[in-house]
Parts: structure tokens; sequence; C-alpha cells
């Protein structure tokens, strides 16, 4: 058997889809070993992995993921990437060494954020591999740009347009790859290779662990070689009666239609979403249920309207008939994982790349709106509610997601990088 060591940032969509492939790994003998944030160590002792503190690594509390203050524009695009990545670089690397010396590993997994991962594996020599918990964005000429929300170009024209756009960008975010050249040579690290990007050494070159599927994913001409789809990576349902429910759960199998309202747990403030959709739909003939850290902050909400603080996807989705989200990439697969279409309001980031990779196979609407009026956001309802064909879709990608098992084919590509060739690290 094998050691692992496991390393995600603190937010729930970093945490989420490692907990399928630390179970998987442990529950094939292996030792897994995550390094993680206080927030998220139930979470991690869950899955059978050993919790191990960041000690060195900033928190987001610590470091916020924002741009500095002061900054516009590009500079602030920047500055919010560096401190999401490169400023966390040192202390990941401190980390890692300290905890493999402590207990030596065979290979390491890390979030695609953590630009640690690659740092560990130059000093060391040891395997390591990514987790991509967006959507794939390794640059193609057949890819449109990282947060554009575009579909992939049809012609040759609007490919070669298309990759000159991906050198722009490159160029733009020169500020980006400077901070983490100069802090790689901090650390004794290589000078980056000509015409590498930071943005480059976010996916490993041995292996990169994409929680997604087929139909959820661009298609590509040419595929980067150490990429594998391993399903969804979405947490199981927990077991009926092991979590406590609002008292009006009942009420759900009496609604005609239930809608679910969500913005996930990075951008909440209700303002962009929430409450335009209370509003929106609030005469809709249907049972409309909002989850939101802090539901107080609402304040009265329609009579059709249920809000909790948290309800768990895998018991409420199979229950909701349309899901109303700003399309983070987990709540999306948790939605389409039930066979429930999505009405999408993109916030930002990677959303716009999850929402048009939804539309494209036509499993949900996009309002291409960071804040649509209620009006818009009724209107998609009513739609969603009313076409079989966004239910089929949604059902495919259901289907697909479902020959997926948890985090099986993540481990056993995990473990045939540590033992190439072995027949078992397949089993």
């Amino acid at each position: 058997m094998a050691t692992f060591l496991i390393s995600t940032m603190d937010a729930t969509g970093h945490v989420t889809p490692a907990r399928a492939v630390a179970k998987s790994l442990a529950d094939r003998g292996h030792t897994v070993l995550w390094h993680g944030f206080e927030p998220y160590r139930d979470v991690i002792e869950s899955t059978g992995a050993r919790f191990v503190a960041a000690t060195r690594t900033p928190s987001f509390a610590d470091l916020p993921a924002a741009p500095e203050p002061g900054t516009r524009g590009l500079a602030a695009a920047v500055s919010a990437l560096r401190r999401l990545m490169v400023d966390r670089m040192e202390g990941q690397l401190a980390d890692y060494t300290a905890i493999a010396a402590d207990t030596p590993v065979d290979a390491v997994l890390v979030d695609l954020c953590c630009l640690g991962g690659r740092a560990f594996h130059e000093r060391t020599g040891l395997p390591w591999a990514t987790l991509g918990i967006s959507p794939l964005s390794a640059p193609a000429p057949d890819i449109p740009q990282f947060g554009s929300g575009r579909q992939p170009p049809r012609t040759a024209l609007g490919r070669l347009a298309n990759a000159a756009t991906w050198r722009i960008g490159s160029r733009l975010m020169r500020g980006l790859t400077d901070a983490y050249a100069d802090r790689r040579a901090a650390n004794g690290l290589p000078p980056l290779p000509a015409g590498v990007t930071a943005f480059d050494h976010m996916l490993s070159d041995q292996l990169h662990l994409q929680a997604s599927t087929p139909l959820l994913e661009f298609p590509r001409r040419h595929w980067p070689p150490s990429v594998r789809l391993v399903g969804p990576l979405l947490p199981p349902a927990p077991a009926p009666g092991s979590v406590a429910l609002p008292p009006w759960w009942p009420q759900l199998r009496q609604a005609r239609a239930v809608v679910h309202v969500t913005q996930g747990s990075v951008a909440t403030d209700p303002e962009l979403l929430t409450r335009p959709a209370l509003e929106g739909l609030a005469d809709l003939d249907a049972l409309v249920v909002v989850t939101t850290p802090e539901p107080d902050r609402l304040g009265p909400v329609p009579a059709n309207a249920r809000v909790s603080g948290f309800l768990p996807h895998g018991l409420l989705l199979p229950e909701v008939h349309v899901v109303v989200t700003n399309a983070g990439y987990n709540g999306v697969k948790a939605a389409l994982g039930a066979g429930v279409p999505v009405v999408m309001a993109p916030w930002g980031n990677d959303q716009p790349d999850v929402a048009a990779r939804v539309t494209r196979v036509g499993a949900g609407i996009d309002l291409r709106r960071r804040t649509p009026a209620p009006r818009q956001i009724a209107e998609a309802v009513r739609r969603a509610l009313a076409d079989p064909e966004l239910r089929t879709a949604a059902g495919r990608i259901r289907a697909e997601f479902a020959t997926y098992q948890g985090g099986d084919a993540a481990a056993a590509a995990l473990t045939e990088l540590v033992r190439p060739g072995d027949p078992a690290a397949r089993h």
C-alpha cells in the first residue's frame, strides 16, 4: 500500500471534489494524509484520511483571494490571482516538506490552485497530481479563453482568432508569471522555461484528475496527455435520519413543483441572485427552497418560500424540478447528477465557463447576467419547468455521471501513478 498526501485550500469548492478521492484511496487500504484547515477537519476525517493542519499556509481569512486595496482593472485581477496562488506557494511547500519528513509519502495530490504541489515535486522528485475543481481550461485553439463563457469556435478562422486571444491573455497576465518566477527563485527552484506561464504550472504534467465527464467538457482535438476525466466526484447522500431536516420538509412532495435557489458558498450576497429570485418567483405555483449561510439576512420572504442555512443536496435535489444558481461548479454538477435542469446567473471566475458547458448540452438556461431581474428569473424558471428537452438533457448527464463510482477512477489513476504497470493498481 502507498501513502498519499492530499492538499486543498479552505473553501468548500476545493474540498468537496477531494472527498471521494480520499475515501476511495482509504477504502483500498492506502494511507491518506490530508493537509487542510480546521473548519474542514470533520469532513476530511469522515473519508478515512488523517487530518494534518496547515500551519504555514495562509487561510483565506489570513490572506483573502481578493484584489489588493487600491488596484483596479487588470492590476486588480493580477493581484487577486497572485494572492490566491503565488503568495501561498511558499507556505504550502514548507508544510508539505514538514509532513513528508514526519511521514514519508509516495505521491501528492493538490487542488489545481496549489502551486506548492509542483514546487514540492520539483524539490523531491515525488510523483504529483492535480485535481480539477473547475472546468478544464488548459489552453487550446478550440477551447474558449478561461472566464469568457463563450462556446468553442466552429471554423478554422475562429480557432486562429481564439489562439491569438489566449496568447494576448497570457501577455496581459505577465505580472502574475513574473511574481511566480520571483517566488520560485526565492525558494531555490529553477527558472521558468521560455514561454511558460504560472497558468501552465497549475496542471500536473504527470496526472491531472478532472472532476467531470465527457458531456460536461468541451471537445478537443488534442487532449493534454496527463488529463483523466474521473467523474463528478460528488459527495454521497447522507443516510436517511442522519441529518436533522426542517419541519416543512414533507411539503416538498406535496408541492406541484419545487424550485431550489442557491448561491453556493462564496458569492453569498443575497442581493445578487436570491432576493431577485424570491421576488420573481413569489407568484409561481411552486415551493421555492432557498439555502443561504445567513437565513436571517433575508428577512420576510414570500409565502411560497422556505429558507434554510444548509440542506444536503443528496436528499434535497431528488425532490427538486429546477435549480436557480450562480453556476458554481459543484452545485451545478450536483443538480445535473440528480437530473435537474438549471437556470444560471454566472457571478464570475469560472462560472461563465460552467454555464457555457451546460447550455451546450442543453441542460440549462444561461441568463448571462450577474444580477438578473426578477422577471428574467421567473421567465427562465417557467420555461425550465415546461420544456421537457431541458430535463431530458439533464437526464443524459445524470446517466453519464452514474457510470463513475465515487472516486474509484481517480484512485486507480493515482495508484497507477505510484506503481506504473502494476495490474493490481487498476483494481
